[in-house]
């Protein structure tokens, strides 16, 4: 969603040189104070402004090309801060020079292009998925002109029109000059395709949506289908299953504990279907964490961990009577060492039907 930053064209802006503007400052706030308004061309009259746009059908780049394209309502609005002194800021020619912010905010739907290529991994699109989308950016620039109004901003887009980095330009007169040109600050725009299961983030401060962990949409549907009740596992000993340190985050390794312990909350497991595999979720409380996490093997003999579900691998998982069976890797859940102590390790291990391999409902 985010423009690319460009200088724009212009020619020098209208108004007075920023040495007569200061000199008639005072003069100025007096007029305000009795007439009740200022004297056009000074700071005083400087005009802050505001408006809405609606976008039909709005390309969407992600990191390998447009993606999507969107249907949107943006507001923006721009804001005076002060006179530049360094008239030059605004450009060669310029011989007035105000340091702007502006803000802009985006909320609507995007629409996948079947056959493009995912935002964050580049992978083939799969249908046609879509849903909502919201987020936006401060913008800092400066502009010759102290003059905004809504009147050029127009109120509908179809297609791409002005790009998001130079939108708040459109707020001055023509001939106005920005200098560098305008700057996104801190932008960030979410996507969540509900249908898919699947969410993308794309902001300043995550390397612009391109690592695997601001997630992606592709098409392939990651929803996580509960095949099972949430319950407790036991074991031999008559302790739980039991997720350690009341932590969801991958990496985090499963132990057994005293069934109930802390009100149970992290011993709440179920077999779900996720990506048409089978899997062992563990099921984190309302609040702590949305994302779904799957009990996990390693490649071969070592600690179940829970990760982030992907119904791949060592988390595709088959029940045989009481054993459950990491059929990647052909290991079973399993008590380490026949230990019962609170905090005990459970591995994945080859099956030796030993009672410390076997699992049961309460």
């Amino acid at each position: 969603m985010r423009g690319k930053t460009g200088p724009a064209a212009g020619t020098t802006g209208r108004g007075w040189s920023a040495r007569r503007r200061a000199g008639t400052a005072g003069l100025a706030v007096l007029a305000a104070c009795v007439a009740g308004f200022a004297f056009p061309g000074t700071a005083m009259a400087v005009t802050n402004a505001s408006a809405t746009t609606t976008f039909h059908a709005h390309p969407d780049s992600g990191n390998h090309g447009n993606w999507a394209d969107d249907d949107f309502t943006r507001t923006a609005s721009v804001t005076f801060v002060a006179v530049d002194p360094t008239t030059k800021d605004c450009g060669a020619n310029a011989t007035s020079c105000f340091t702007y912010a502006g803000k802009i905010a985006d909320r609507g739907s995007f629409f996948v292009i079947s056959g493009a290529s995912s935002p964050q991994a580049g992978v083939t699109e799969v249908g046609a998925p879509s849903g909502p989308f919201r987020g936006g950016s401060d913008v800092t620039f400066v502009s010759s002109s102290d003059t905004a109004s809504a009147t050029g901003v127009p109120a509908n887009v179809t297609g791409a029109g002005v790009s998001t980095t130079n939108w708040v330009e459109q707020f001055f007169p023509a001939g106005t000059t920005f200098g560098a040109g305008p700057k996104l600050t801190d932008w960030s725009w979410a996507y969540s395709s509900p249908g898919t299961c699947e969410n993308w983030v794309d902001a300043f401060n995550n390397s612009s949506g391109s690592l695997p962990a601001d997630g992606d949409i592709t098409g392939v549907s990651h929803c996580l289908t509960p095949t099972g009740g949430i319950s407790t596992f036991v074991n031999h000993s008559g302790s739980c299953l039991d997720n350690s340190g009341f932590t969801w985050a991958n990496g985090n390794p499963e132990q057994i504990w005293r069934c109930g312990a802390a009100g149970g909350e992290d011993q709440n497991f179920r077999l779900a279907t996720f990506n048409g595999s089978q899997v062992l979720q563990s099921v984190a409380p309302p609040g702590v964490s949305d994302a779904p996490w799957c009990v996990t093997a390693p490649s071969g003999i070592g600690r179940l961990t829970i990760e982030a579900c992907s119904g791949t691998g060592g988390q595709v998982v088959k029940k045989e009577g009481p054993y459950y069976v990491f059929t990647s890797v052909g290991e079973v859940m399993d008590l380490r060492a026949f230990s019962t102590a609170n905090g005990n390790a459970v591995n994945a291990h080859p099956q030796n039907g030993g009672k410390n391999q076997k699992w049961s409902l309460p």
